[in-house]
């Protein structure tokens, strides 16, 4: 009588390591959107410094890092890949 060989094969240990689920966010995708956070902080940080008329640098800087931090944020979650070299 002939054994059933597919009950003797060992599971792949490579295979027991790999997450069942793709990622969420690729290694770019969360570094772009780390780095955004980080800059709207700095923005609302730089907006406590900033005139109540709006005549110091504070005021026209403020909004720039924070529109830039959420634009960030945004290009972060869409972000679709890794580039094979960058990585």
């Amino acid at each position: 009588m002939s054994r059933n060989r597919q009950r003797d094969k060992k599971p792949n240990k490579t295979a027991l390591l790999k997450p069942s689920r793709a990622l969420i966010f690729s290694k770019w995708g969360t570094r772009l959107i780390l780095g955004g956070v980080f800059t709207a902080v700095l923005g609302f940080w730089v907006l406590s410094a900033s005139d109540p008329l709006g005549r110091n640098w504070a005021s026209w800087v403020s909004p720039v890092l924070i529109l830039g931090g959420y634009a960030l944020i945004a290009l972060g979650i869409i972000w679709p890949f890794d580039f094979p070299s960058l990585s």
